[in-house]
């Protein structure tokens, strides 16, 4: 089993990754089952004189430490 500060800095690059408007912001995390979920939350300026747009990522790290699922909601 992986410990939780390597979950989290797995979680962390791989939404990093896919999603670089949330560089820098730190998840909550919970724990699922066997492994855990990291949730990101942001809230962006949207392109043009139209209202900031939240940005929800969830990565799902399983218990070997790596990466199951990455979701994202806007």
């Amino acid at each position: 089993m992986s410990d939780a500060a390597g979950d989290r800095a797995t979680a962390c690059a791989a939404a990093w990754r896919k999603y670089p408007a949330l560089a820098n912001v730190q998840p909550t995390v919970r724990t699922e089952g066997d492994g855990s979920v990291f949730t990101f939350k942001s809230a962006r300026a949207a392109g043009g004189s139209g209202p900031p747009v939240a940005l929800v990522v969830r990565v799902t790290v399983g218990p070997d430490g790596r990466v199951r699922r990455v979701v994202a909601a806007r």
